[in-house]
């Protein structure tokens, strides 16, 4: 006896593990509260109770709209999902790639601009100070070094950026 019990009670826990099923009941309580209120909360007698229950009960509450909202929960629900998480990976992507693309402009314009006062200073001394032009020039050749390297270096990021992102994370049959 104890062993039908224990199968039934294995299987009735299988079914209710299944999402088409759990998602049925929360769907049929949701569209049929007013049923569980009167078994529960309702001082009815049995045919009162049962009178009330069929007055209310029709085929849509009872089967159709919670099949239907539980089919969409369980079959379109993930591929919405899906699809919404993609859309957003995608415009996460696109935002990168426009911001390392601008700290690349920033840093070039920066490069630009280092070399015109480079160019200018060394307009403005006079002709007998070569020592002193010789240290400005290595000095703005190191500030070029240094902002052509951070150039290069945001350039790798970006390009690693866009190889990163041109591969799609996740797949649907991982979902």
């Amino acid at each position: 006896m104890k062993s039908i019990f224990k199968a039934f009670k294995d299987v009735t826990i299988e079914r209710i593990k299944s999402p088409l099923i759990s998602s049925f009941c929360i769907s049929w309580i949701f569209f049929n509260w007013r049923i569980i209120l009167y078994i529960f909360l309702g001082e009815y007698g049995v045919d009162e109770l049962i009178s009330r229950i069929e007055d209310y009960t029709d085929c849509y509450k009872s089967i159709l709209f919670p099949l239907t909202s539980s089919v969409f929960y369980t079959v379109l629900y993930p591929y919405i999902n899906y699809r919404i998480f993609h859309f957003l990976n995608q415009f996460e992507k696109t935002v990168e790639i426009q911001r390392t693309e601008s700290s690349v402009e920033v840093l070039q314009k920066k490069l630009i601009e280092a070399k015109l006062k480079s160019e200018i200073k060394e307009c403005e001394l006079p002709f007998n100070d070569k020592a002193l032009i010789q240290r400005l020039k290595m000095n703005n050749e190191f500030e070029l070094a240094e902002k052509q390297n951070e150039i290069e270096i945001k350039r790798i990021e970006s390009e690693e950026t866009i190889s990163a992102n041109s591969q799609p994370r996740i797949k649907l049959k991982d979902l």
